[in-house]
């Protein structure tokens, strides 16, 4: 598995520092999503681009949704909520890194298969290798 995320845009909205919209090309195993990171003091949306709705991880599959929400007949709520085939959780987790810092502008995630059979995670910032054990506020825990 290989993920490069590239942020490719950052602005403040109306010139607010807490209001920042940022976008940011990810390429995982030759496909490739641009995905939109909005953040306010209020926390963190998600969208890809040229759809509607917003991306989530589920943890009970461990996927990537995007679900869209709209109202229906007599005031109920229309939910849609389809997987995103190809985007990992941890190319979500990838994006909220670089969100957090925002000098940050690429970001590579390996992972090897080392010869006993176990997987190795390789993660690159800016070109520089760093341990993911530093950053398990973002990604949990490496050995779960």
């Amino acid at each position: 598995m290989e993920i490069t995320i590239n942020k490719i845009d950052s602005y403040e909205v109306d010139g607010n520092v807490s209001h920042i919209i940022s976008a940011f090309d990810v390429v995982e195993n030759g496909r490739k999503f641009r995905i939109t990171c909005r953040s306010n003091r209020y926390g963190r949306s998600f969208s890809l681009e040229g759809k509607d709705g917003t991306l989530y991880t589920n943890r009970e599959d461990n996927m990537v949704h995007r679900q869209v929400v709209a109202l229906g007949g007599g005031c109920g709520l229309l939910i849609d909520d389809e997987p995103v085939e190809g985007l990992s959780p941890i190319a979500i987790h990838g994006i909220i890194f670089g969100e957090q810092n925002r000098e940050v502008l690429e970001i590579t995630i390996k992972t090897k298969q080392l010869m006993d059979g176990t997987q190795q995670q390789l993660f690159l910032v800016d070109g520089v290798v760093k341990d993911f054990r530093h950053y398990s506020d973002v990604f949990g825990d490496p050995a779960t």
